[in-house]
């Protein structure tokens, strides 16, 4: 049973594209500050935006090539099922990092919308987040058996999140942005 007073709903996007795709845009830093930007008088009661197709039609959704989208799909996809483990919800003493792992992949996320939406900005400083997602890329995850993913995706999180490699060198110097720290209202 569902009911709803006002619900919107995508049925058809645009040129095949994958809702995962959307999915990411709207839940990215990115997204909510534009949103803010536009809408951000009209918040409702405990601060909530309204979500309303007047409001979604005005927000400019980055293009985006088949590639692209098949990356973010494809971390929407292991960020969706991480935060179904219990021990990503909520740390626990034998594997205190896993809530890490979920934030990381959001944090991926957010860099790779932050590219869609200033390639010129990101890539002029050197920072080619799209590029690294290909090198460094996790596999689908359909590809690991359900067993095997956690034990598995900690393994590829650890050599992720070393200090000296790339993909973390680069959320850093994301992080130092002027654009990105007023995104995320960092001073």
């Amino acid at each position: 049973l569902y009911a709803s007073v006002n619900t919107n709903c995508f049925y058809a996007p645009r040129n095949g594209q994958d809702l995962r795709f959307f999915a990411a845009i709207f839940n990215s830093n990115t997204f909510t500050f534009l949103y803010n930007l536009y809408f951000g008088a009209l918040r409702m009661a405990g601060g909530y935006f309204q979500w309303g197709s007047p409001q979604l039609r005005l927000i400019p959704i980055p293009e985006a090539s088949a590639a692209q989208e098949s990356h973010i799909s494809n971390l929407v996809d292991w960020l969706l099922w991480l935060r179904t483990q219990p021990s990503v919800l909520e740390s626990t003493s034998q594997y205190p990092r896993d809530p890490l792992i979920a934030e990381y992949l959001d944090q991926w996320l957010n860099a790779l919308v932050y590219e869609l939406y200033f390639p010129d900005k990101l890539q002029t400083t050197g920072l080619r987040m799209f590029d690294l997602t290909e090198k460094h890329s996790l596999p689908p995850l359909r590809d690991w058996r359900e067993r095997d993913r956690l034990p598995q995706i900690r393994d590829r999180f650890e050599h992720l999140y070393d200090i000296k490699h790339p993909l973390r060198a680069a959320f850093y110097d994301l992080g130092s942005l002027e654009l990105v720290r007023i995104i995320e209202n960092r001073e």
